[in-house]
């Protein structure tokens, strides 16, 4: 199966690209009233080197670096998001180490993985994600939709043994910083979420009972940025999630941008900002184009 699906993946990518090739090359076509060698010439080309690319770049990994201002902070903090790392057919332990040792070298002070760290039962277990272990910082985790569908209370007792610090809508503080952590939900019952586990819980039933502070930074760490006006509501400074790839690939990409309000990089909701990570993985077809996968370094400020 393992193979199957690797097979199919990367020829459903291909015949992508194709298209996309094709339609760029029948354009030129017809503006440069091309022959039919040299049309075919451009379409092999690009459909060729496209495919090289996105392939190569869905495993290319960057930093990107955000300042982000806080009220109350007393100190800066460089904070690591990772989001979407999406353990399975094409990443594995070695991916994982890759990242970490990145990670490791922008010497955080601590880490928020908001969800989605695999996406398949193949590459799921304890040895895939032993490498976490290696980080030189503490790390905060929240589940996402493709964790659920492999096991999520599994996945969050294998963490918990390699010292990662799994929260379920609850709270700590560190660092002066109130850190709030939700299970993966629906933002309310007139959302349908087939994903969803927690039937019986929504950000907005369960952002009442969680307190958040005027005295202290809040930071949010849920899986995607629906709900986020229930955040903002309940006083959070800071939001920080993933899910969406920012669209992963063109023309995806434009379709994100309308289907969601917040969908890649950092916005402002009031109070509240909202920084909504593109990932380190890819979902379906292992392909980036228009996106690159990150690795989000934050530095946290004073505003004050």
């Amino acid at each position: 199966m393992h193979i199957l699906v690797v097979f199919f993946a990367y020829l459903l990518s291909f015949l992508l690209i194709f298209l996309l090739s094709l339609l760029v090359s029948d354009v030129l076509k017809l503006i440069f009233r091309l022959k039919r060698k040299t049309h075919l010439s451009i379409l092999i080309s690009l459909t060729t080197l496209r495919f090289l690319y996105t392939t190569i770049n869905a495993f290319c990994i960057r930093e990107k670096e955000t300042q982000i201002q806080l009220p109350h902070l007393t100190k800066e903090i460089k904070a690591v998001h990772l989001s979407d790392i999406h353990l399975g057919h094409f990443r594995g332990e070695n991916h994982l180490r890759k990242i970490v040792n990145k990670v490791n070298e922008l010497n955080p002070d601590i880490i928020f993985i908001t969800g989605d760290l695999v996406e398949s039962h193949y590459n799921s277990d304890k040895q895939t994600i032993a490498p976490l272990k290696n980080l030189k910082a503490p790390i905060y985790f929240v589940d996402g939709n493709h964790d659920a569908q492999v096991g999520v209370e599994k996945l969050k007792n294998n963490l918990r043994e390699i010292g990662v610090r799994v929260l379920e809508n609850e709270f700590v503080e560190t660092l002066g910083l109130r850190i709030i952590g939700l299970e993966y939900m629906r933002p309310n019952f007139q959302t349908s979420d087939p994903l969803s586990v927690a039937e019986r819980k929504t950000i907005q039933s369960i952002m009442p009972t969680i307190p958040v502070l005027d005295s202290m930074p809040t930071i949010v760490l849920h899986h995607t940025s629906l709900g986020s006006e229930y955040i903002s509501k309940a006083g959070a400074d800071l939001y920080l999630c993933g899910h969406t790839h920012g669209g992963q690939i063109f023309p995806l990409t434009l379709i994100n941008d309308k289907n969601f309000v917040y969908n890649r990089g950092l916005y402002k909701k009031g109070r509240l900002q909202i920084y909504v990570s593109q990932g380190s993985g890819t979902f379906g077809i292992p392909l980036r184009l228009g996106t690159n996968p990150e690795i989000s370094l934050l530095i946290l400020q004073s505003s004050l």
